[in-house]
């Protein structure tokens, strides 16, 4: 089975790591990557490929909205 690879966009790292070990440990799915801004984000989705994207809405160089349309 092919699992859901996912990529995690948020400036709080506690959070997007606590958030990768739960996805990580469901079968279907992997976390593939963690991103801290939307510089980042965009680099990363652009490398890795995800299949879904995380992102939170306010982060230091912009919002996760602008990211969305970007991608």
């Amino acid at each position: 089975m092919r699992k859901i690879r996912v990529l995690i966009v948020d400036d709080h790292t506690v959070f997007a790591e606590s958030l990768a070990l739960v996805i990580n440990l469901q079968r279907d799915m992997e976390t593939v990557g963690i991103a801290t801004s939307c510089a980042a984000a965009l680099e990363s989705a652009g490398r890795l490929e995800p299949d879904v994207a995380l992102l939170d809405v306010i982060l230091p160089d912009g919002d996760g909205i602008d990211v969305a349309q970007a991608v």
